[in-house]
């Protein structure tokens, strides 16, 4: 904003210019930080995620191994009756 006019109206004299650069470049080490503070929490949410799958999955396994049971344990209690 006030970068922009400066250099609108021709740039600001030297000494001014000094002081938006440093004030320029503490605004943007601000917004580095910010945005390295929502990257981390973006992290912690993908490995939340990440947990809920894996615990998904071992869900999912036990699942599949006793529906596949169930057909089998029918199977080997006919063929012993018989």
């Amino acid at each position: 904003m006030w970068y922009k006019q400066a250099m609108a109206n021709g740039g600001a004299p030297l000494e001014q210019r000094a002081g938006d650069d440093k004030q320029l470049h503490k605004l943007i080490l601000y917004r580095l930080d910010e945005n390295a503070d929502r990257l981390r929490l973006i992290e912690t949410r993908i490995r939340s995620l990440e947990l809920e799958v894996q615990v998904m999955r071992v869900k999912a396994g036990i699942w599949g191994l006793m529906a596949g049971l169930i057909p089998a344990a029918i199977i080997v209690a006919t063929q012993v009756g018989s």
